[in-house]
Parts: structure tokens; C-alpha cells; sequence
């Protein structure tokens, strides 16, 4: 019974301690982290979808990042190789760039027509902090044909 209680306790313990939000209070000399994500591409409509949409998420530590510059591009399989069918840049720097109450990442995302095909999203950038680079680089899992109807009448 003992052990049971100490387990479930531990348990407890670790699960709110993962909810905390990461200060950045270490090494202040190796800069501001952030995390890069690129999403699986998606539709701009279930109903009737006219547009793909790659969407990226990030955040980084408090109190963000001197700069931090994010290329965001939308891809198609073609015979050969992967295409940029659309691509945008973005730069922000400081407290745009961290987690807030309300949102725990920011989003950033880039569109092109509708077509037939295999889409993904990619992300390249880096971030400048305390005169130290870091670059970032994500791909997404593939989507097929995103703006064809999911149920056929």
C-alpha cells in the first residue's frame, strides 16, 4: 500500500511539473531556445476548400530572441522531386516570439491554389540571441489531394 501511495505521488508530481512553463532562468551566455514545427498542409474549407494552407507553429524561452527569421514553404511531389508551390518569410524578434496565457504557440502559415497532388509544409530560419545563431529546419508529414471532397455524393 505504501509503495502504491508513493508511486501515485510521484506520478502527481511529475505531471504538474510538465504544465510549468519554461523561464529560461539557466545558462543566460548559450541565448533564447525556441522550437520550430511545421504542420501537415490543410485545406482552407472542408465544404468547398479552394486554397492549401501550410501552417508552422513556435515559441520560444522569455524573453525571445534578438531575431528570428522563419521561410515557410508549400511543396508538391512532382516526378521531380519536391516544388515550392508557395513560400513566405517572416521575421520577428522578442516577446512576439514566446508563449503567452492564452496562447501557448504562435502561428505563422502560407497558402497556394488548390491542386491535385501530395503537399507538404517545410520550415527553414534561424534565431539570432546574444550573438549566438541557431538554425531550424522541419518537414511535415505528407497530405494527398487536401482540397478533394471527403465524401463523395
Amino acid at each position: 500500500m505504501r509503495s502504491a501511495i508513493v508511486v501515485i505521488v510521484a506520478l502527481a508530481g511529475a505531471l504538474g511539473l510538465s504544465a510549468c512553463e519554461h523561464r529560461g532562468t539557466g545558462n543566460r551566455q548559450s541565448g533564447v531556445t525556441c522550437q520550430v514545427i511545421a504542420d501537415a498542409p490543410d485545406r482552407d474549407s472542408d465544404e468547398a476548400p479552394t486554397r492549401v494552407i501550410g501552417r508552422v507553429r513556435f515559441w520560444c524561452d522569455r524573453p525571445g530572441p534578438g531575431r528570428l527569421t522563419l521561410t515557410i514553404r508549400i511543396q508538391v511531389r512532382t516526378a521531380d522531386g519536391w516544388v515550392d508551390v508557395a513560400s513566405r518569410r517572416f521575421t520577428n524578434g522578442g516577446t512576439p516570439t514566446t508563449r503567452t496565457k492564452s496562447a501557448r504557440y504562435r502561428v505563422r502559415e502560407v497558402s497556394a491554389p488548390c491542386s491535385e497532388g501530395f503537399f507538404r509544409t517545410v520550415v527553414s530560419g534561424r534565431s539570432v540571441s546574444r550573438g549566438r545563431v541557431t538554425r531550424y529546419q522541419d518537414v511535415s508529414a505528407q497530405f494527398a489531394h487536401p482540397c478533394r471532397a471527403l465524401f463523395a455524393n
